[in-house]
C-alpha cells in the first residue's frame, strides 16, 4: 500500500481513500442483532488501547473513555417522573489516547490491517460501525514532531468511505483525546439497542472484563443522555460488586484454558453465566446451568447467605486463535471426536470439561444447596402434597435433583414428573415379569422374589393415586370454604362441582367433584349440568328448563334412579328452590318430547324414585318460604337442613345450608385426611 497523501485544512481534499472495497467489507461484516452493542463495544476496546499506548502502566489512574449514548428526544410525561425508556440514536465514545497519528490513520484506511495483530486486531471492527449505523465521524487531536493537530472526516458507506477529511494545527494546550461518533442507529437495531443505562453497562463490563481486572485499564464512564437529565455511572466502580478469584488453569487435551471464577450480587435478570473470551474480551457466552449443577436460582455463598449469581470467564490461546472476524463467535467444531483426539478442541468438549470444573470448584456451595434445596422439599411434601411421600423412600435421588421453586404448579409439577418416571418404571417392571411367567418353562419359583417385589410397587402406585386424589380432594374443600366466605355466586359454586352446559359424555371423572353432594353421582350413567331438558339425551321432558344438575341411573328396567339438584347463591332469598325441584320431577314424569320416530315420550314411571337436593343460605326469609311452599317440608333443628317430599312424585327432598354441604363433604373424607396428617 502507498502512504496516503496528507490534506490541507483548506483545500478540502478527498485523497484519503480506503485501499479496499469499503462497500464489499461493510456487505461481509456481520452483527448479529443479539449482538447490537458489540460495535460500540470494539470502539471502547480502541480507545482502551490508545490510552495504554499513551500512558502505559499509569493508564488506570490518567487515562479515560467516555461513552455517551443519546437518545431519541422526548419529554416525560407530567406527573408520571422519569422520562420512558426510548429508543437510541447515537453513541459517542471519547478517549484521551494518543489519537489518529499518521500510523493510526494508516492502520485505519487500511482493511485487514496487522497494526494490532497482537492484542487480536482483525483489522475489520470500523466496518461493523456502518452496519450498526449509517455514518460515523471522528475528530482526533494528536502529537505530531513536538506540536500538536487535529484530523477530522466522516467515515461512511462509500467507495472511497473516508469522506470531508480536514485536518489543521491546534494550540499546544489542546488536550490529546479521539471522538468516534456513531451516527443515525439504522432501523434494523433500533430495539435491539432499546435498553436502560444499567443493562448497557453490564454487558459491556463483561465485554471489558479482562481489561478491567488485570488493572491496565482507563477509567470508564458511561453517560446516558436523556431528555430529563444524564445518568453518569463509573463501569470500572462495578469491580467492587465483585469477588474476583485467582486464574485457574484447566487443561483439556493438549490445551490449557485459564479460569477466573466471579461472584456477583444476584439480580432480576443475572443468571450463572460461562464467558468465552478472545484477546480479553467476550466473545461468547451460555448459562452455567447448561453444564454443570448449579440451577436457575441463585446461590448463597456468603456467611450472610446473601444471593448471589456465579460468573467464569475463560481465555486462553486456542480461544484467540478461534475467533472470527465479527467476534460473535468461536470457529470451533460443535462435536468432532475425532478432531479432539488429535489434539484439537471442540465445543462439546469444552463444555462438558467447563461442567466438571464448576461442579468440583463450588463443590462445598453445590452440596449445601443440593442439601438445604432437598430439605425444603422434603418438607414440603410431608406437609403440603403427602401424596409423594413414597417418592421419599422410591426415588430419594431422583428428589434430589428436584429444584425447589415458590411457585407451587412448577414445583408440583417437578414433583409429578417423577412420579410419572417411577410409574413407567413399575409398568415396565410389571411387563417383565408378565412375559417370564407366560414362558411355560420358566419356574414360577424362580421369579418368585422379582414377583413380589412387582406386586408391593405396583400396590404401592395404586395407594399413591389414591392419596393424591385425597389430596386434591382436601385442597378442593379448602377453596370451597373461601369461596363461600366471599359469598360467591352460585354459578362459582356450580362450576367447582361441575363444568356449566357439559354432561359426563364430555368430561372425565378427574374434572368434576359430585362427590362433594354424594360420592355415589360420580357412578350414575349419565349427569347433565345446565343444559336444556329437550337437549338431554335420556330426559323425556320437552322443555328449555335448566336442572343445574340432573343425573340418570339406568337399567332394565330403563330407569333406576334419578337425582335433581339446585343451587342458590349464598344469602339470595328471593325464590324457592324447593319449588323448583317439585316442577322440574312434575316435567320427567310428564314426558312429552317428540322420539326419533315422531311420537310423544312417556314420562319417568313413578315407580322410579326422585331424589332432589337443594344448596342454599338458610335465611328466615328463605326458610318462610319453604315452610309454606310444597314438599311438606320439616325443619330438623339444629342442623341447618330440611327435609320432605312429595310421595305422589315418588320425590324425596332434601335443603341444606352451604355451611352443612360443605361440613358433610368434609366428615365423608375425614378419616383420609387424618391418615394423611390433612388439617
Amino acid at each position: 500500500m502507498t502512504e496516503p497523501s496528507r490534506v490541507t485544512p483548506d483545500d478540502g481534499d478527498s485523497s484519503h481513500a480506503m485501499q479496499v472495497d469499503v462497500l464489499g467489507c461493510i456487505r461481509s461484516t456481520q452483527v448479529p442483532l443479539h449482538a447490537a452493542f458489540l460495535p460500540v463495544f470494539e470502539a471502547v476496546v480502541n480507545g482502551i488501547h490508545s490510552t495504554q499506548d499513551r500512558f502505559g502502566d499509569q493508564v488506570g489512574k490518567l487515562g479515560t473513555v467516555h461513552v455517551h449514548i443519546r437518545r431519541v428526544a422526548q419529554q416525560s410525561i407530567p406527573g408520571s417522573g422519569k422520562a420512558p425508556l426510548v429508543g437510541i440514536t447515537s453513541f459517542a465514545i471519547v478517549d484521551n489516547g494518543v489519537g489518529f497519528s499518521d500510523a493510526n490513520l494508516k492502520s485505519f484506511e487500511t482493511a485487514y490491517s496487522t497494526a494490532k495483530a497482537s492484542r487480536g486486531g482483525k483489522g475489520l471492527g470500523r466496518f461493523s460501525w456502518l452496519v450498526l449505523c449509517r455514518q460515523a465521524r471522528i475528530v482526533s487531536t494528536f502529537e505530531h514532531l513536538g506540536s500538536r493537530r487535529q484530523r477530522s472526516f466522516f467515515f461512511r458507506p462509500s467507495p472511497s468511505g473516508i469522506e470531508e477529511f480536514r485536518e489543521e494545527p491546534v494550540s499546544t494546550a489542546a488536550e490529546l483525546s479521539t471522538t468516534v461518533e456513531l451516527q443515525d442507529v439504522n432501523d434494523k437495531y433500533f430495539e435491539a439497542l432499546r435498553r436502560g443505562s444499567e443493562v448497557i453497562v453490564e454487558r459491556l463490563f463483561e465485554h471489558c472484563f479482562d481489561y478491567l481486572v488485570v488493572g491496565r485499564c482507563p477509567k470508564i464512564l458511561v453517560l446516558d443522555e436523556r431528555a430529563d437529565g444524564t445518568d453518569r455511572i463509573d463501569v470500572n466502580g462495578k469491580l467492587s460488586e465483585l469477588s474476583i478469584g485467582e486464574p485457574i488453569d484447566l487443561t483439556i487435551g493438549k490445551n490449557t484454558l485459564r479460569i477466573r471464577h466471579v461472584r456477583q450480587p444476584h439480580k432480576q435478570d443475572r443468571h450463572h453465566e460461562a464467558h468465552l473470551c478472545a484477546h480479553h474480551r467476550v466473545v461468547t457466552s451460555f448459562p452455567l446451568a447448561q453444564v454443570s449443577e448449579l440451577g436457575s436460582h441463585p446461590i448463597r455463598a456468603t456467611p450472610d447467605g446473601a444471593a448471589e449469581v456465579h460468573h467464569v470467564f475463560v481465555s486462553g490461546e486456542i480461544l484467540d486463535a478461534s475467533v472470527d472476524t465479527t467476534r460473535t463467535r468461536l470457529d470451533l467444531a460443535e462435536d468432532e471426536s475425532l478432531f479432539a483426539q488429535a489434539g484439537g478442541l471442540d465445543m462439546k468438549t469444552l463444555r462438558a470439561a467447563l461442567g466438571r470444573h464448576v461442579n468440583e470448584h463450588l463443590a462445598p456451595f453445590l452440596r449445601a444447596e443440593r442439601e438445604e434445596n432437598f430439605r425444603r422439599v422434603e418438607q414440603h411434601i410431608r406437609k403440603v402434597q403427602p401424596e409423594y411421600q413414597h417418592l421419599l423412600r422410591r426415588k430419594a435421588e431422583q428428589l434430589e435433583r428436584v429444584k425447589w421453586s415458590d411457585d407451587a404448579t412448577q414445583l408440583d409439577e417437578s414433583l409429578y414428573r417423577v412420579q410419572q418416571e417411577w410409574e413407567r418404571e413399575v409398568r415396565r417392571q410389571q411387563a417383565e415379569v408378565e412375559k417370564q411367567l407366560s414362558d411355560e418353562k420358566v419356574d414360577p419359583n424362580s421369579v418368585a422374589a422379582e414377583l413380589e417385589k412387582v406386586i408391593q410397587e405396583v400396590n404401592e402406585v395404586g395407594r399413591s393415586n389414591l392419596v393424591r386424589y385425597v389430596a386434591r380432594r382436601h385442597a378442593v374443600l379448602i377453596f370451597m370454604r373461601r369461596l363461600l366466605a366471599k359469598k360467591a355466586l352460585e354459578a362459582h359454586v356450580h362450576r367447582i362441582v361441575f363444568p356449566l352446559r357439559s354432561t359426563t359424555d364430555e368430561v372425565a371423572y378427574d374434572d368434576h367433584n359430585l362427590w362433594l353432594l354424594d360420592d355415589t353421582l360420580a357412578f350414575y350413567d349419565l349427569v347433565a349440568s345446565d343444559v336444556p331438558l329437550k337437549d338431554i339425551k335420556l330426559s323425556p321432558a320437552d322443555s328449555e328448563r335448566r336442572p343445574d344438575i340432573l343425573a340418570f341411573k339406568t337399567g332394565d328396567p330403563p330407569f333406576h334412579h334419578i337425582a335433581l339438584v339446585e343451587f342458590k347463591r349464598p344469602e339470595r332469598a328471593d325464590d324457592n328452590p324447593v319449588q323448583q325441584l317439585v316442577e322440574y320431577a312434575v316435567l320427567l314424569r310428564d314426558g312429552g318430547a317428540k322420539g326419533t320416530d315422531g311420537t310423544s315420550l312417556p314420562g319417568i314411571p313413578k315407580s322410579v324414585r326422585i331424589d332432589a337436593y337443594a344448596v342454599a343460605t338458610l335465611t328466615p326469609e328463605l326458610e318462610a318460604r319453604v315452610r309454606t311452599g310444597p314438599g311438606n317440608m320439616q325443619k330438623v333443628e339444629g342442623d341447618w337442613r330440611w327435609h320432605g317430599g312429595v310421595p305422589g312424585e315418588n320425590l324425596t327432598i332434601e335443603l341444606f345450608d352451604f355451611n352443612v354441604f360443605v361440613n358433610r363433604a368434609e366428615q365423608r373424607n375425614r378419616a383420609f385426611f387424618r391418615k394423611l396428617g390433612l388439617t
